[in-house]
């Protein structure tokens, strides 16, 4: 097993609440049929769209790391020996 130092890590403003969902209804949006649907998703885009980062504040720095598409880390490779506990 290799073992790790962290150096940074966190979550990117492309990994927010808001954008997950934007890629997500962008993804969806073409398969879409009903125009009900196609309406609601063009409005939801569009307030995201206008709107992303009061979404993000809301959600508050817990409910964004919770809710993050992915994370990022920087490392160091360690060559120490680790027991196992």
């Amino acid at each position: 097993m290799s073992y790790f130092e962290e150096i940074n890590s966190g979550i990117f403003p492309h990994h927010y609440p808001s954008y997950s969902i934007m890629m997500l209804i962008q993804t969806i949006w073409l398969y879409i049929k009903q125009k009900e649907w196609q309406d609601c998703l063009e409005y939801w885009y569009a307030l995201l769209v206008q709107e992303d980062n009061n979404l993000n504040i809301e959600l508050g720095e817990k409910g964004r790391e919770i809710l993050a598409a992915g994370v990022f880390f920087e490392g160091r490779k360690t060559t120490e020996n680790h027991t196992k506990l």
